[in-house]
């Protein structure tokens, strides 16, 4: 967050960085909400706009400001080690359902665990660990490395998707 004080008045400003959102949007959006929410409760004004927000805090003290700056940090970090649903992971590697299937079943794509939702019945959602698919994420190649392979392998057809 960047912090500017001009007098007795302190801005804030939060735009998440790729480092949290892993190039997901929905990420990105995630952690918006969150810094929003918290700065609403104490700042005098509040603005979403250009991928970020801005606070406001008119008649402030650095120090206070500064602590809560720091709890939002917090719920940032936490934010940051959530383990990555199967949608945001398609959305970051631009895998097609088929290919993460099939991925995290060889163990090309490890599964860092699961979630659940409840249809009428439990449904079983594989979650996926922050470090792994940011790694991925920033290697692309590993992933055309995959893709040329199971086409070498004639498993191509598999990882088409409508």
């Amino acid at each position: 967050m960047d912090v500017t004080h001009e007098g007795e008045a302190i801005s804030v400003r939060f735009v998440p960085n790729t480092d949290l959102t892993v190039g997901s949007h929905r990420r990105a959006s995630q952690s918006i909400r969150l810094v929003r929410t918290q700065l609403k409760r104490f700042a005098d004004a509040v603005e979403t706009k250009d991928g970020g927000v801005t606070a406001h805090f008119l008649m402030a003290d650095m120090n206070a400001v500064s602590d809560f700056i720091s709890r939002i940090d917090e719920k940032l970090d936490r934010l940051r080690n959530e383990k990555i649903t199967i949608k945001m992971l398609e959305e970051i590697l631009l895998l097609t359902p088929l290919e993460r299937q099939r991925w995290t079943k060889d163990g090309r794509l490890p599964a860092a665990g699961n979630s659940y939702i409840d249809r009428g019945q439990k449904i079983r959602l594989w979650t996926y660990s922050p470090d792994v698919v940011a790694r991925l994420w920033k290697n692309p190649e590993i992933i055309e490395n995959w893709r040329k392979a199971d086409l070498a392998s004639g498993s191509a057809s598999a990882g088409q998707s409508d």
